[in-house]
């Protein structure tokens, strides 16, 4: 059948984010569909292969500016991205607006994140394989993303247990990356642990001096059915599985003690003095 399709790469170099488009082959019998097939093969493993590095190294500090063709955006973060259907998505619908980045620890599905990306030609989204602690703690430039988003994390398996996701160590050093402003919003299909960590957030005095909730108390919010905008295969699993209500906690960065305050910040300041 004729209409056969190939990958090629558009070869960008190693440690920006790469796309692939989709070229037409045309055959017109079953000898030539195979020889496009076999050709297509060919092409996709040595070049482009050879062009697209699976995934950013995270074990370095990460320059934004090495990462995306335009640094100058803001910057927006996915955290235990999974297969990368929600972030795709969510980059794509900010293609022209704001940068990506998919933290995931598993390999596989690193390089699956970043096949999506590549498929829908998405120069705005890079992937980070490795574990979320370290690459938020020592990996992410201070004070340089607008936003941190947190999608059905594993809740603890015991009650007071800091061995999950969004821990202290991960609160602070969330904070340390945003921007002032910036914010962290967690989503899970899990009430209680929302709960736990909206509640620690606001208690914990150190934590407090960190983080302003965006919602009154609680400081989460309830919906009756799963949001729109965090459809996933794994958002879809649970709905299927009768599991509907999802709940989502957010958190503002305040501006720590002793920080510099934001250029922005400052403009505005003397320009509301000088009026």
């Amino acid at each position: 059948a004729a209409g056969r399709r190939a990958i090629a790469s558009n070869g960008s170099p190693a440690g920006t984010l790469s796309y692939a488009r989709w070229d037409a082959i045309d055959v017109s019998d079953d000898e030539e569909e195979e020889q496009g097939r076999e050709a297509a093969a060919a092409a996709f493993s040595t070049a482009a292969v050879a062009r697209f590095p699976p995934v950013a190294a995270a074990a370095a500090k990460v320059s934004w500016s090495a990462l995306f063709p335009d640094a100058s955006r803001a910057v927006k973060v996915e955290v235990g991205a999974g297969t990368g259907d929600w972030v795709a998505l969510r980059a794509e619908a900010d293609a022209a607006t704001a940068n990506w980045a998919a933290l995931e620890l598993r390999h596989d599905r690193a390089c699956l994140i970043r096949a999506k990306g590549a498929m829908r030609g998405l120069r705005n989204l890079a992937v980070l394989a490795g574990d979320a602690h370290g690459i938020l703690s020592g990996g992410l430039p201070l004070r340089s993303v607008a936003e941190v988003h947190v999608n059905f994390p594993q809740p603890p398996q015991s009650e007071g247990s800091e061995r999950h996701l969004v821990n202290r160590a991960f609160l602070e050093a969330a904070h340390a990356i945003l921007q002032p402003g910036g914010t962290l919003t967690l989503t899970s299909d899990d009430e209680a642990y929302c709960a736990s960590v909206a509640r620690r957030a606001v208690s914990e005095p150190a934590l407090a001096a960190l983080w302003q909730p965006a919602f009154g108390p609680p400081h989460y919010k309830t919906h009756e059915r799963p949001l729109p905008s965090h459809r996933s295969a794994f958002d879809d699993l649970w709905a299927a599985r009768g599991f509907s209500r999802r709940f989502q906690c957010r958190l503002s960065a305040r501006r720590a003690r002793g920080q510099p305050r934001p250029q922005h910040e400052s403009e505005a300041a003397e320009a509301a003095l000088a009026e």
